[in-house]
């Protein structure tokens, strides 16, 4: 059914990320590293009413780091509904060889496009260490972000209030594409023009001139491989974002940069 929430089952997360189940850290790793399974931290959100409803882990070409690589599972909460198509949402980010932290962030997930946004970086997000392991701890975390929707959605309103020029909305789209690509050079950065990223994937219900939905269809088209001219006059798909840790740092960024110029960092 169209812009229906398919949820993860178990059985499936261990398909799509077998390595949040592993019960030991890759060998490589320092002596102090401390091995805490992403499961137990899994079962604490689920325990708490939370759904996992996307999943992926970064491809290795290293045989003996498969099943410890970085992992990225989205969460969201059936009763922290923002809007008929917006619910609250958890990014839990981990990895098994020493690679990353633990992270726990706050997020936005827009059923009509599968869309995970991270909200407010420096606000309401919270970076572990593998040195503990604590279900009351990761559930204290929980409760503070199901309390955290209130002020989200405050926020997100007030995102809604601001109507941009299109000045503006093009200024916006040049910093997320400058954010996008910062590391790439220019020899290697697709012709996308920042007007291509202010085309809407489908046709929105909200005014699209809003801060919010400017963001929101900038994000999409940046993490989705937006529609763009090549130099030789060719219609061509960038590339999807699916690195783990490229959407993370993006998203990071450019939500923090979107927050701070709506007066709310």
């Amino acid at each position: 059914m169209e812009n229906e929430l398919i949820l993860l089952t178990e059985e499936e997360l261990r398909k799509k990320v077998p390595s949040a189940f592993s019960e030991e850290s890759y060998d490589a790793v320092s002596g102090k590293y401390q091995h805490y399974s992403t499961y137990p931290v899994i079962q604490t959100l689920i325990h708490d009413g939370w759904s996992a409803c996307m999943a992926r882990e970064v491809n290795t070409r290293i045989k003996d780091r498969i099943g410890y690589q970085r992992h990225m599972i989205r969460f969201y909460h059936p009763n922290l509904q923002l809007s008929p198509d917006e619910y609250m949402s958890i990014w839990l980010i981990n990895s098994h060889d020493g690679k990353c932290s633990y992270y726990i962030v706050s997020g936005i997930f827009r059923v009509i496009c599968t869309n995970g946004l991270v909200v407010g970086w420096e606000q309401y997000a919270v970076r572990l260490t593998h040195r503990w392991y604590s279900p009351e701890k990761v559930y204290e975390i929980s409760r503070n972000i199901c309390e955290q929707g209130t002020q989200i959605a405050e926020n997100i309103h007030d995102l809604r209030l601001v109507t941009l020029s299109e000045i503006d909305r093009y200024r916006l789209a040049c910093e997320a594409l400058d954010i996008a690509y910062r590391l790439r050079t220019p020899k290697n950065r697709p012709n996308v023009d920042a007007h291509d990223l202010l085309l809407p994937c489908r046709e929105e219900k909200e005014d699209i001139r809003t801060l919010w939905m400017t963001y929101n269809i900038i994000q999409e088209n940046i993490m989705s491989g937006v529609v763009f001219t090549d130099k030789f006059g060719k219609k061509r798909k960038a590339r999807k974002m699916t690195s783990i840790a490229r959407d993370l740092d993006f998203n990071r960024r450019f939500s923090q940069y979107v927050w701070d110029i709506g007066g709310l960092g």
